[in-house]
């Protein structure tokens, strides 16, 4: 509780994060994307449908499509997918994932 209140603070997103020198916002932001995305893991490979809101990945779109090419530099995030490609399959695909992909079975 005490983490949510820090992350509610005003000028909590303001500035750089630690060692990593990331800004604020997007080391508060890797929480949300990691369970967005990790929650489309789960579904797709159990068969279960997932629909994320749409403000959220609207927000972690942006937050990590800025640093997309430097984290492709680095081997930390997937190719980016076609033009005009739906918001949560880029942010998929930021992550290293296809968002056609389905278990074998």
């Amino acid at each position: 509780m005490a983490r949510r209140a820090a992350w509610g603070a005003p000028g909590a997103e303001e500035g750089t994060s630690g060692a990593t020198g990331l800004p604020a916002r997007t080391v508060g932001s890797m929480v949300p994307r990691d369970l967005t995305v990790h929650a489309w893991d789960l579904a797709r490979a159990t068969g279960q449908p997932y629909e994320p809101e749409a403000a959220l990945v609207g927000v972690l779109v942006a937050e990590f499509g800025a640093l997309a090419p430097t984290a492709r530099r680095m081997g930390m995030s997937g190719e980016p997918v076609a033009e005009g490609a739906a918001p949560f399959d880029v942010l998929l695909a930021l992550t290293g994932r296809g968002p056609g992909w389905t278990p074998q079975r």
